[in-house]
């Protein structure tokens, strides 16, 4: 693994920008604590913040253009005198993938530890009917909501996985962070109106509330996606290090 792929001042920055822009809602929305379940409560920072429109640059800007970083000032040379280039190209996209994920781990999981403490415990009797019809239904009253939770989680991290390995690929592709960064968003905004009713919708797939059946499906649509991904990176890394 990479050094300072996880703790760096853009991985600070990622997740403090993103738990004030979900946790703001927790404040200025008219919300009867009291009365509120943790699944109610989640509902404000997840479907009333504007993080969702943005979700995709966040995990990609902690470590997802360091490749350009290498290239541009050669360093990638001197590493390559000390590793293959495949293990290389294993330590960028793993590196990258763990901080995007890791990022998304943060910010949702400190949004969500306050729902979980301030929110009565979810039951049968007091779900809120935004979950009727989803694949949380089923599974909201499991450990006062905490189920949800903890799965919710789990697709966040995927989602930072993949979104940052895609920018990692077109910063790759372009060797410009400002491309890759800004294409990052275009291609996650293009995606998300292309596919509004679709359950490959990026959108979709982070939150899982929507057009599945199951859990494991927005699991392993977004494993696959990563899968294809890497495959990319691979296959854009060993080009760009042979002729660089």
């Amino acid at each position: 693994m990479e050094k300072n792929c996880i703790i760096n001042k853009r991985m600070l920055l990622s997740v403090l920008i993103s738990i004030v822009i979900m946790g703001h809602t927790y404040i200025t929305s008219d919300i009867h604590w009291k009365e509120s379940d943790v699944l109610q409560l989640l509902t404000f920072p997840m479907a009333m913040s504007m993080f969702n429109p943005f979700a995709a640059i966040f995990p990609a800007f902690p470590h997802a253009m360091s490749f350009t970083e290498d290239y541009n000032t050669s360093f990638f040379h001197f590493v390559l005198t000390r590793c293959t280039r495949g293990k290389y190209i294993l330590r960028k996209i793993f590196s990258v993938g763990l901080s995007g994920g890791f990022m998304m781990f943060l910010s949702y999981g400190f949004i969500f530890l306050i729902a979980f403490l301030i929110g009565a415990p979810t039951t049968t009797e007091n779900v809120s009917e935004f979950y009727l019809n989803t694949l949380w239904y089923p599974i909201a009253a499991i450990w006062g909501g905490g189920l949800v939770l903890l799965l919710k989680l789990t697709l966040a991290f995927l989602f930072g996985l993949v979104w940052s390995n895609i920018c990692l690929f077109l910063s790759v592709l372009f060797l410009n962070r400002y491309v890759a960064f800004i294409g990052t968003f275009i291609m996650y905004q293009f995606l998300w109106q292309a596919l509004s009713a679709n359950i490959w919708n990026p959108v979709y797939l982070l939150r899982g509330d929507w057009g599945y059946a199951s859990y494991w499906q927005p699991v392993l649509i977004q494993t696959f996606i990563f899968s294809i991904v890497c495959v990319l990176n691979w296959i854009g890394l060993k080009g760009r290090l042979k002729n660089g």
